[in-house]
């Protein structure tokens, strides 16, 4: 991309005058003058938005009422005797988090809510700054050789591996494990950190976290979809019928996924009470790591080793969303009716799934 399309990405991800310097320094090796980029900024008709109120203001207004903090203690109490109790023997000390920078350790997990419809999502997050690494929706989230496909594409997009991996006791994560510890032989880095590390889900704390989030801004939306049409009678969890919903929502449920991650990656994240780590937007935290006084954990592979590993993993084709022979049926029936073969919208694919249901149901 040119100087300018650098520019304007960066502003439309939300990030400040001093980010988009740093990242255009550090990424793109571009030096230019925080006067420059604002010329070129105003030049682009690109403003901030105006008219905010400023925080001391804000602070001014909530801080208007005072309430005595005994009176808030009797309300507690009144209120929730149970969780007062708790609190007084001191039951909730939670374990802190900590992470010493990016590709540190990476989370890996799979979410299996619309795994009953035929559709799996299997997702990694950066544990220092909960960059998302990857989050893919496909035919499955527990064959190994796909996770492994998907760990492969994201080292060749970065250029390295992270110290260590964290994942859940499943045998999709085998090829991922066998992977890392590959990479990992004879480094000699950090020989006292182990490569890969399995544990409990809840455990698994970042990952499972974003889950949650990601069920909010979107997974809900597909689930009450979804089972609308089993309620309605439109799906009865046969192999066919999951094809025909790869065939028509695969597709924009992976681009509704690359937006939330887009967004979520250029956000500003809040800090936690049990994390010790600096609070920041993951774009930044990850890739200019300096800022926050850390490092970046990356280990380099070797190409030779990434094509060996490429060689064990099944990269699934985003542009046949399902079983080969039933891709190739369904674009014949639409091609004969005229109608577009790529559902544009939710609302456009249930057409479309209906219609190839009960052609299919006809030919059967």
């Amino acid at each position: 991309m040119s100087e300018t399309q650098l520019i304007t990405f960066y502003f439309t991800l939300g990030l400040s005058n001093d980010e988009i310097l740093a990242f255009l320094k550090v990424q793109h090796n571009c030096n230019i003058s925080l006067r420059t980029l604002k010329r070129r900024l105003k030049n682009l008709k690109l403003f901030r938005k105006k008219g905010y109120s400023p925080i001391n203001q804000v602070a001014t207004y909530l801080f208007k009422d005072t309430v005595r903090q005994e009176t808030i203690r009797r309300l507690l109490k009144s209120i929730d005797p149970v969780g007062v109790e708790i609190r007084t023997r001191r039951r909730l000390r939670r374990r802190q988090y900590n992470n010493k920078g990016p590709n540190y350790l990476w989370h890996v997990d799979s979410y299996d809510k619309l795994k009953p419809f035929g559709i799996g999502i299997n997702g990694c997050i950066d544990g220092f700054s909960r960059h998302i690494m990857w989050m893919k929706a496909g035919r499955t989230n527990n064959n190994p050789r796909v996770i492994g496909g998907y760990f492969v594409d994201t080292i060749q997009k970065i250029g390295g591996i992270p110290l260590t991996i964290r994942a859940d006791m499943g045998t999709e994560n085998r090829h991922i494990e066998q992977m890392q510890v590959f990479f990992r032989r004879d480094t000699g880095i950090n020989i006292h950190r182990p490569a890969f590390l399995y544990g409990k889900s809840t455990a698994n704390q970042k990952i499972e976290c974003w889950w949650g989030i990601l069920r909010k801004h979107n997974a809900e939306f597909w689930m009450n979809l979804f089972k609308k049409i089993q309620d309605d009678g439109y799906f009865n969890g046969s192999y066919l019928e999951k094809a025909l919903i790869q065939f028509c929502f695969l597709r924009i449920i992976q681009s509704e996924l690359n937006s939330v991650v887009l967004e979520w990656n250029s956000h500003n994240r809040s800090s936690s009470k049990n994390s010790i780590l600096p609070r920041g937007k993951p774009l930044i935290m990850y890739h200019i790591p300096e800022i926050y006084r850390s490092n970046d954990y990356l280990i380099s592979v070797e190409f030779d080793d990434l094509e060996i590993a490429r060689e064990e993993c099944v990269f699934l084709d985003q542009e046949c969303p399902c079983d080969k022979d039933v891709f190739e049926l369904c674009n014949i029936l639409l091609n004969e009716a005229a109608v577009e073969n790529i559902p544009s919208d939710p609302y456009n694919a249930i057409d479309v799934y209906l219609y190839l249901r009960n052609k299919l149901s006809c030919l059967l």
